[in-house]
């Protein structure tokens, strides 16, 4: 049996959502609209609704609530 690669696709918008799963995604990962700069944080409540009742694929969610320090590496309260 040959291993099977699936398509996932990072999105940042509901709207972004529909248009990746119409052009083949087979999963999507869902981050907050605005966050790609910050490599992506935790989408509102809202759009993991609409995401959630559109989709006929599955999506996954990125939890993160903000972004890397400036400087780099953690926060000393972090290590």
């Amino acid at each position: 049996m040959s291993p099977t690669t699936s398509l996932e696709i990072p999105v940042f918008s509901p709207a972004a959502a529909l248009h990746a799963q119409s052009l083949g995604a087979q999963r999507i990962e869902l981050n907050a609209q605005g966050s790609y700069p910050a490599g992506g944080l935790t989408p509102t409540l809202d759009d993991l609704r609409a995401v959630s009742s559109s989709l006929k694929i599955p999506n996954r969610v990125m939890i993160r609530p903000r972004g890397p320090p400036a400087e780099g590496g953690c926060l000393p309260m972090e290590a």
